[in-house]
Parts: C-alpha cells; structure tokens; sequence
C-alpha cells in the first residue's frame, strides 16, 4: 500500500492531502476538510475563511456533498478501516 503526502495546490498555505492507498484525506493547514474513497465523497463546510474556500476549490472539493466534523471524520475513519478489510 502506498501512502503519500502531496501538496497540490504549491501555495504557501499549508494544504495537503494524504493518500493511504486508494483513500485520499484533504487538510486545510491541520484540519481534515475532506475525503474521498471507495463509496465516500465528503467535505466540510467552509467555516473558515477565503484561504480554506481556495484550497477547496484548488482540491476540487468545491461540489463535494457537505458534512460537518463528525460526519467527515466519521467518513475518514470508515474509509481507512475498508483499506485493511479482506478482499473477496
């Protein structure tokens, strides 16, 4: 399983994601905004500022379904758990 920890939107602003195999988790400075893997497509709303609405949209999490922190850490946790789940 690969893991990596990308910058993609090259500002200085802290943005990052954290791809665990197939799950990818978005970070705005240190706080989880977003993520994507098998059956799950959630981010956070913006309740931060400008900053964090460009790294969304630089992300490409701007039409993402919105959840709030429990339910997008709840959606992390679920998705990292199906990484170690046997294949059939």
């Amino acid at each position: 399983m690969e893991i990596r920890l990308t910058n993609p939107t090259n500002r200085n602003t802290p943005a990052r994601v954290l791809e665990i195999g197939n799950v990818d988790l978005y970070f705005s400075y240190k706080t989880l905004i977003g993520v994507r893997g098998p059956g799950v497509s959630i981010r956070r709303d913006n309740e931060w500022g400008s900053t964090t609405g460009r790294h969304f949209n630089e992300m490409n999490l701007r039409d993402v379904p919105k959840g709030n922190e429990r339910e997008v850490n709840d959606a992390a946790v679920k998705a990292i758990a199906s990484l170690f789940e046997p294949e059939l």
